[in-house]
């Protein structure tokens, strides 16, 4: 998950989907960035890790409430203006992914070589439909 977001970030600095807004905290995506990737995922992968349900119906619902929390705290960011869309990534793109993204954390955990199998055709599909070119690359 931190891997994956520092590389997105880089591949698309100048096409990005989303951007973190200057706030009274801190003063440019980057810096956003940097404080989200180190000091909030990896609290947040080892939690959600750590308390991963063995029963399936009880993971379905574990699975929703992550994807509530992370797109509500996302909602929240876009109402207040601390976050912006870009090249046609929407709030509801945001949520689908959130609805990839845990189930794969999840899997990457027990099984990496099938949560790469699966992400790769997930970013390349990313790449196709919001039209990312190498020409957009720095």
């Amino acid at each position: 998950m931190i891997c994956l977001n520092l590389f997105s970030s880089i591949l698309m600095y100048n096409y990005s989907l989303w951007r973190f807004e200057e706030s009274f905290v801190l003063p440019n995506h980057t810096l956003t960035e940097f404080l989200i990737v180190f000091f909030m995922f990896p609290p947040i992968i080892l939690i959600f890790l750590s308390n991963y349900p063995k029963r399936w119906v009880v993971q379905i619902a574990y699975i929703t409430f992550w994807v509530f929390m992370f797109s509500w705290t996302e909602y929240i960011a876009i109402r207040f203006g601390l976050t912006t869309y870009h090249n046609d990534w929407d709030f509801y793109w945001s949520l689908l992914f959130n609805c990839v993204m845990f189930p794969i954390l999840r899997l990457h955990h027990s099984r990496p070589l099938w949560a790469w199998l699966l992400g790769i055709p997930i970013t390349a599909f990313i790449l196709v439909y919001f039209n990312f070119s190498l020409e957009n690359m720095k």
